[in-house]
Protein backbone atom coordinates (compact mmCIF):
# COMPACT_ATOMS: atom_id res chain seq x y z
CA UNK A 1 0.00 0.00 0.00
CA UNK A 2 1.58 3.26 -1.09
CA UNK A 3 1.32 6.22 1.26
CA UNK A 4 1.52 8.53 -1.73
CA UNK A 5 -1.29 7.67 -4.17
CA UNK A 6 -1.03 10.70 -6.43
CA UNK A 7 2.00 11.30 -8.69
CA UNK A 8 2.14 15.00 -7.71
CA UNK A 9 1.32 17.13 -4.69
CA UNK A 10 2.24 18.27 -1.21
CA UNK A 11 2.82 14.82 0.34
CA UNK A 12 5.43 14.18 -2.35
CA UNK A 13 7.04 17.56 -1.78
CA UNK A 14 7.15 16.79 1.96
CA UNK A 15 8.80 13.44 1.22
CA UNK A 16 11.31 15.12 -1.08
CA UNK A 17 12.14 17.81 1.49
CA UNK A 18 12.82 15.09 4.06
CA UNK A 19 14.94 13.07 1.63
CA UNK A 20 16.94 16.15 0.65
CA UNK A 21 17.76 16.88 4.31
CA UNK A 22 18.67 13.24 4.90
CA UNK A 23 20.97 13.33 1.87
CA UNK A 24 22.85 16.30 3.37
CA UNK A 25 23.52 14.19 6.47
CA UNK A 26 23.93 10.77 4.84
CA UNK A 27 25.90 10.62 1.59
CA UNK A 28 24.45 7.19 0.72
CA UNK A 29 21.02 8.72 0.13
CA UNK A 30 20.59 10.47 -3.21
CA UNK A 31 19.37 14.07 -3.02
CA UNK A 32 16.21 15.09 -4.80
CA UNK A 33 14.75 18.47 -5.73
CA UNK A 34 11.48 19.10 -3.87
CA UNK A 35 9.25 19.76 -6.87
CA UNK A 36 6.21 17.76 -5.75
CA UNK A 37 6.49 15.28 -8.64
CA UNK A 38 7.19 11.59 -7.99
CA UNK A 39 9.58 11.30 -10.94
CA UNK A 40 12.55 8.99 -11.57
CA UNK A 41 14.73 11.20 -9.33
CA UNK A 42 12.36 10.63 -6.42
CA UNK A 43 12.23 6.90 -7.12
CA UNK A 44 16.05 6.79 -7.10
CA UNK A 45 16.23 8.77 -3.84
CA UNK A 46 13.62 6.58 -2.15
CA UNK A 47 15.40 3.46 -3.40
CA UNK A 48 18.74 4.64 -2.07
CA UNK A 49 17.11 5.42 1.28
CA UNK A 50 15.45 2.01 1.41
CA UNK A 51 18.73 0.26 0.59
CA UNK A 52 20.61 2.26 3.25
CA UNK A 53 18.02 1.45 5.91
CA UNK A 54 17.54 -2.25 5.11
CA UNK A 55 14.04 -1.85 3.70
CA UNK A 56 12.72 -3.64 0.61
CA UNK A 57 14.05 -1.60 -2.33
CA UNK A 58 10.97 -0.77 -4.37
CA UNK A 59 11.31 2.97 -4.97
CA UNK A 60 7.75 3.31 -3.69
CA UNK A 61 6.88 5.08 -0.47
CA UNK A 62 4.82 2.71 1.59
CA UNK A 63 3.93 3.32 5.24
CA UNK A 64 7.07 1.59 6.54
CA UNK A 65 9.28 3.72 4.28
CA UNK A 66 7.38 6.90 5.16
CA UNK A 67 7.88 6.35 8.92
CA UNK A 68 11.55 5.46 8.41
CA UNK A 69 12.10 8.60 6.31
CA UNK A 70 10.35 10.73 8.94
CA UNK A 71 12.52 9.27 11.72
CA UNK A 72 15.72 9.75 9.71
CA UNK A 73 14.63 13.30 8.86
CA UNK A 74 14.24 14.20 12.54
CA UNK A 75 17.76 12.90 13.17
CA UNK A 76 19.15 14.72 10.14
CA UNK A 77 17.69 18.02 11.33
CA UNK A 78 19.66 17.67 14.56
CA UNK A 79 22.86 17.05 12.62
CA UNK A 80 22.52 19.58 9.78
CA UNK A 81 20.66 22.33 11.60
CA UNK A 82 22.11 24.91 13.93
CA UNK A 83 22.91 23.89 17.48
CA UNK A 84 20.16 24.44 19.99
CA UNK A 85 20.39 28.05 21.18
CA UNK A 86 20.72 28.95 24.83
CA UNK A 87 18.03 31.42 25.74
CA UNK A 88 18.76 32.69 29.20
CA UNK A 89 15.87 34.07 31.14
CA UNK A 90 16.18 37.72 31.99
CA UNK A 91 12.83 39.01 33.15
CA UNK A 92 11.44 42.13 31.53
CA UNK A 93 13.29 45.02 33.10
CA UNK A 94 15.70 42.75 35.00
CA UNK A 95 19.15 44.21 35.50
CA UNK A 96 22.24 42.48 36.91
CA UNK A 97 24.07 45.23 38.77
CA UNK A 98 27.59 45.48 40.18
CA UNK A 99 28.08 43.12 43.11
CA UNK A 100 25.04 40.97 42.34
CA UNK A 101 25.17 37.18 42.23
CA UNK A 102 23.50 35.42 39.29
CA UNK A 103 24.08 31.93 37.88
CA UNK A 104 23.95 33.28 34.30
CA UNK A 105 27.23 35.06 35.00
CA UNK A 106 29.15 31.79 34.66
CA UNK A 107 28.11 31.57 31.02
CA UNK A 108 28.52 35.28 30.38
CA UNK A 109 31.99 35.30 31.90
CA UNK A 110 32.97 32.31 29.79
CA UNK A 111 31.78 34.13 26.70
CA UNK A 112 33.64 37.28 27.71
CA UNK A 113 36.82 35.28 28.27
CA UNK A 114 36.58 33.74 24.80
CA UNK A 115 35.93 37.12 23.21
CA UNK A 116 38.87 38.54 25.18
CA UNK A 117 41.20 36.11 23.40
CA UNK A 118 40.50 38.06 20.20
CA UNK A 119 40.35 41.54 21.77
CA UNK A 120 43.31 42.11 24.10
CA UNK A 121 41.94 45.51 25.15
CA UNK A 122 38.95 43.87 26.85
CA UNK A 123 39.33 43.60 30.63
CA UNK A 124 39.93 40.02 31.77
CA UNK A 125 37.26 38.37 33.92
CA UNK A 126 37.15 35.39 36.25
CA UNK A 127 34.47 32.76 35.68
CA UNK A 128 32.20 33.06 38.68
CA UNK A 129 28.63 34.00 39.48
CA UNK A 130 29.41 37.49 40.78
CA UNK A 131 29.18 40.70 38.76
CA UNK A 132 32.43 41.88 40.28
CA UNK A 133 34.71 44.78 39.35
CA UNK A 134 36.37 42.95 36.43
CA UNK A 135 33.01 41.78 35.11
CA UNK A 136 31.58 45.30 35.24
CA UNK A 137 34.66 46.63 33.40
CA UNK A 138 34.33 43.98 30.66
CA UNK A 139 30.61 44.73 30.25
CA UNK A 140 31.37 48.46 29.96
CA UNK A 141 33.97 47.61 27.29
CA UNK A 142 31.34 45.63 25.39
CA UNK A 143 28.65 48.29 25.79
CA UNK A 144 30.97 51.02 24.51
CA UNK A 145 31.74 49.04 21.38
CA UNK A 146 28.08 48.15 20.89
CA UNK A 147 27.11 51.82 20.97
CA UNK A 148 25.00 51.57 24.12
CA UNK A 149 25.42 53.50 27.36
CA UNK A 150 28.37 51.94 29.24
CA UNK A 151 26.68 51.45 32.62
CA UNK A 152 28.31 48.10 33.34
CA UNK A 153 24.86 46.73 34.16
CA UNK A 154 23.63 43.65 32.31
CA UNK A 155 20.25 44.05 30.64
CA UNK A 156 18.55 42.21 27.81
CA UNK A 157 20.13 44.65 25.36
CA UNK A 158 23.59 43.95 26.77
CA UNK A 159 22.93 40.18 26.56
CA UNK A 160 21.90 40.59 22.91
CA UNK A 161 25.17 42.34 22.04
CA UNK A 162 27.26 39.88 24.06
CA UNK A 163 25.60 36.96 22.24
CA UNK A 164 26.10 38.53 18.83
CA UNK A 165 29.74 39.41 19.46
CA UNK A 166 30.41 35.92 20.81
CA UNK A 167 28.85 34.33 17.75
CA UNK A 168 30.74 36.40 15.19
CA UNK A 169 34.01 36.25 17.11
CA UNK A 170 34.13 32.64 18.27
CA UNK A 171 32.02 31.09 15.49
CA UNK A 172 31.97 27.30 15.70
CA UNK A 173 34.88 27.31 18.13
CA UNK A 174 37.24 25.31 15.94
CA UNK A 175 39.74 28.08 15.24
CA UNK A 176 42.21 28.27 18.12
CA UNK A 177 42.25 31.67 19.75
CA UNK A 178 45.58 33.45 19.94
CA UNK A 179 47.07 33.23 23.44
CA UNK A 180 43.97 31.53 24.83
CA UNK A 181 44.09 31.58 28.64
CA UNK A 182 43.73 28.42 30.69
CA UNK A 183 40.09 28.67 31.74
CA UNK A 184 40.24 25.72 34.15
CA UNK A 185 42.59 27.37 36.62
CA UNK A 186 40.32 30.18 37.72
CA UNK A 187 36.73 28.94 37.80
CA UNK A 188 35.40 30.19 41.12
CA UNK A 189 32.01 29.60 42.73
CA UNK A 190 30.94 31.98 45.47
Amino acid sequence: MAIVNEPIGQPIRSLQIMLRAIAQYDGDVLPVIPDGIYSNDTVASVSSFQKRHGLPVTGETDLQTWYAVAAAYRQALVEIGPAQPVNIILQRGQVIRAGEVNEHLYMMHGMLRCIGCYYPSMPRVLCNNVHDEQSVAAIRWLQTRAGIEPTGEITRLTWKHLSLLYRITVGDGTVPAPAAPNLQNDVVKE
